[in-house]
């Protein structure tokens, strides 16, 4: 956009925004450069800066989690006012204040059920923002995303470790014995209350990257990431030194082409010498174009490479996901010369990275280890396994077993929440020798392994082309 058009867009938005009639309920206060939006539960903040840059971002202020952020630089007034719109929504989601979840389980979900019937009249009499569900144990990993805390029953307190190892970020608790036969809704709520209520953030270690002795310039690196609920968009900038010059994340409800531009723009602006631009996203990357098989919310048989060309002349580089893990966890160590990185989510399909030889592997049409397309002898259909303990174990194993005839790699890297490696193990006996089976390690966190595979890759892509 033309540098005077873009200036005339950005005054004109931003007079719109502060003369925006917001609803009743947002308490919305305009100073020079900054607008600030508050509900009951929420802070939110539109800033304006130099070179027509614009900041929006919603706090939760109940959970302290930011529910949206983004920074964009005026491109067009149709794409800022959808942001601003899609921000709007955000913050209307946060005007009551929101329930704390709880979900009762037991072995048949009977007697959990007239326990949170009980729990639900106490907290309406008392006026308390909590709401009590009960399900059968052997339905938990299929619902139990959708609530803050987890009430064992004492038939199944047993499981307390297993429950807590699977679903890390929620409050597990078992209910005491004598609560539970009392029906005693009183020191249930209190001993719920005495629990910090909050979504534990897992610590991961600091990644240290091999050395890199190839020459290079700066390298933006984007990993794109789907939850169940938003779309992460991580950032990264490596310099010539290796060093990291920036690092940060985008979070929005579903993703554009757009939205990529907007991240790369900001970047821009305030690092001049950028020459080349990775992005590891989920999907099947050919010839530039990404075909994610229908993922919710990601950006779908476009061809971004061609898009972002048209825009930048930055060198491009497409990676996916899974590979770009395959090659930063391969770079953080020195140990392993074959390695197979697992990725297998809640609810959709897994993906698979391969480093032979000390190179990653992608094959024809970057089909190597898209193991959607493998016809695996299963009970169930994929979808309703990979929701639970049970049904990832029978997933895994196929999928380690495959890694296996056809890789036969020394190590074997899966990142899923709900498998016991230990059985994972005792099942692959079932089928191969023990002195036959790799070593098998699991991971939590794959960000930071994306970076430095995605980095690696633009280093590689780039010193091809010279």
């Amino acid at each position: 956009m033309d540098e005077f058009l873009r200036e005339i867009n950005a005054a004109i938005f931003w007079q719109y925004i502060r003369n925006y009639q917001y609803e009743n309920n947002m308490q919305v206060t305009v100073t020079n450069e900054t607008i600030i939006i508050k509900t009951a539960y929420s802070y939110s903040e539109i800033n304006a800066y130099d070179q027509q840059i614009f900041e929006f971002k919603v706090s939760n202020t109940y959970s302290h989690e930011d529910e949206f952020y983004l920074h964009f630089q005026m491109k067009n007034m149709k794409h800022a006012l959808e942001l601003f719109e899609e921000m709007l929504e955000i913050i209307g989601t946060l005007v009551n204040k929101p329930k704390t979840k709880v979900l009762l389980c037991c072995s048949g979900g009977l007697t959990t059920g007239f326990f949170a019937m009980k729990l639900n009249e106490s907290v309406k009499i008392l006026q308390k923002d909590y709401l009590f569900e009960a399900v059968a144990f052997d339905q938990l990993s299929t619902v139990a995303k959708d609530y803050d805390v987890i009430l064992l029953a004492p038939q199944i307190s047993y499981q307390h470790a297993t429950v807590q190892e699977q679903f890390p970020n929620k409050i597990v608790l078992k209910i005491p014995t004598r609560v539970f036969a009392k029906y005693d809704t009183s020191k249930m709520l209190n001993l719920i209350e005495k629990t910090q209520i909050k979504e534990y953030r897992k610590k991961h270690e600091v990644l240290t990257l091999g050395e890199i002795t190839r020459k290079h310039g700066e390298i933006l690196t984007l990993a794109l990431i789907r939850n169940s609920v938003r779309i992460h968009i991580g950032y990264r900038l490596f310099g010539r030194d290796n060093e990291i010059l920036e690092d940060g994340e985008i979070i929005k409800t579903y993703l554009t082409v757009d939205d990529i531009c907007d991240v790369i723009d900001t970047m821009m602006l305030k690092h001049k010498h950028i020459d080349a631009i990775a992005i590891a996203t989920p999907g099947i990357i050919n010839n530039g174009i990404v075909d994610t098989m229908k993922i919710e919310g990601m950006v779908d048989g476009t061809d971004i490479k061609d898009a972002l060309n048209k825009h930048y002349r930055q060198k491009i580089i497409l990676c996916n996901d899974v590979n770009s893990v395959a090659v930063g966890y391969h770079a953080c160590q020195n140990n392993y010369h074959n390695i197979s990185v697992i990725f297998q989510p809640v609810g959709t399909n897994a993906g698979i990275g391969n480093i032979i030889n000390d190179q990653l592997h992608v094959g024809n049409n970057s089909l190597s280890g898209e193991v959607q397309f493998m016809p695996l002898k299963l009970s169930k259909s994929r979808f309703e396994l990979n929701k639970t303990a049970e049904g990832t174990i029978e997933l895994l194993t196929q999928e380690v077993l495959l890694c296996i005839v056809t890789v036969a790699p020394e190590l074997i890297v899966i990142c899923n929440v709900l498998f016991d490696l230990d059985e994972l193990k005792n099942e692959l006996l079932k089928y191969l020798p023990k002195d036959y089976c790799p070593k098998i390690t699991k991971i939590d966190y794959l960000q930071d392994y994306s970076f430095i595979g995605s980095f690696i890759l633009a280093i590689r892509e780039c010193g091809d082309d010279k």
